[in-house]
């Protein structure tokens, strides 16, 4: 039988830990040069930075960031709140915020919102008492509450991958409305005049809605109003998006091709048609947006929009830092969104 692990306990570091003094002491500088050359590199010779930092890993020190944020009367430290961590968009939006931050120094408290303003509220009012220096606003929809509250508290805010039409500002999104139309363009170019679109609702985030509106417009443009019952509508599960895919390929009269709001509703067209027999894309052409991770996993390959999260991300937390230094930033960003062309749209002949 095997044996019991026993209880598992921390053991604690016997002895005081490194300080910056015992650095400077066996690097054989001041206290003052050992400090610069952590805090201020540009202002330390190569050769002593070299040697400072040899003697740092020698003595397993550690800076104190906390006494550095006591002296510039800062946390050095953003929030950020996202409306799903489980949405690969999102989290390649917290990883372009992280590359950002850590490049400067700053730490980053994260929180989930779940699409709902007033709990985005709940955890700005959170982050403050932490002490967050500014924050980046990741969640769609914002409280007017929550902007007053920032404002009042003295700490700066960024909007990131909002709508661009909403109000709020400042802001780095990307133009939903014109992303899609990228691979509207792109299947009527194909020669397609049978087109359906197959979106997650519009009620869930002024994004999908922002992405209907673009895929219609650009459809009339070309002189392609869709019919009625060629935009579906259906939730982000699978089962539900599946039910949308099935609603638009049911029966004879299915169009040639389907624009995706989302890459999840792309795969369930996929699937659905994998289904039914209808062979992609010889049969029926499929565009998803995002190009999220299981994009790249479909079979045929996904053609889908590149929209840029993670620059997004990486901008936001750039203007985040720039307004806690209180310097001047562009009200709106709008990033560019491009096509990804894979195997999932043929020539409509």
């Amino acid at each position: 039988m095997t044996q019991p692990l026993p209880a598992f306990t921390f053991a604690r570091p016997r002895g005081p830990k490194a300080t910056l003094r015992n650095v400077a002491v066996a690097a054989g500088v001041s206290l003052a040069t050992a400090s610069r050359a952590l805090s201020r590199p540009e202002m330390v010779s190569a050769k002593l930075r070299s040697l400072i930092d040899a003697k740092c890993r020698e003595l397993d020190y550690i800076p104190n960031h906390a006494a550095r944020a006591l002296s510039l009367e800062r946390s050095l430290a953003v929030g950020v709140i996202v409306p799903l961590l489980a949405n690969p968009i999102f989290a390649a939006m917290i990883d372009g915020v992280q590359e950002e931050l850590d490049s400067q120094g700053f730490g980053l408290l994260i929180s989930c919102c779940h699409r709902d303003a007033d709990r985005e509220l709940a955890q700005a009012k959170a982050l403050l008492v932490r002490g967050v220096d500014a924050m980046i606003l990741g969640n769609p929809e914002h409280r007017p509450e929550t902007l007053s509250l920032l404002e009042r508290a003295g700490v700066p805010y960024v909007c990131a991958g909002c709508s661009a039409f909403a109000p709020e500002r400042p802001m780095v999104t990307y133009d939903s409305a014109a992303a899609i139309t990228l691979a509207v363009d792109h299947v009527v170019a194909a020669g397609h005049r049978r087109i359906a679109v197959l979106s997650g609702p519009r009620s869930s985030t002024p994004v999908i809605g922002d992405r209907i509106d673009g895929a219609l417009a650009c459809l009339r443009a070309h002189g392609l109003d869709p019919r009625p019952d060629w935009l579906v509508e259906r939730g982000y599960l699978p089962d539900e998006a599946r039910q949308g895919a099935a609603a638009l390929l049911a029966g004879d009269g299915r169009p040639s091709a389907v624009i995706c709001t989302g890459d999840t509703h792309a795969m369930a067209a996929l699937a659905e048609a994998q289904r039914l027999g209808i062979r992609v894309p010889e049969e029926l052409s499929i565009t998803g947006c995002n190009d999220s991770a299981i994009s790249h996993y479909a079979f045929p390959g996904l053609t889908t929009i590149h929209t840029p999260y993670n620059e997004v991300g990486r901008v936001a937390a750039a203007h985040a830092l720039a307004l806690i230094n209180g310097d001047s930033i562009s009200p709106q960003v709008l990033l560019g969104a491009r096509l990804i062309e894979r195997a999932s749209v043929s020539r409509c002949d």
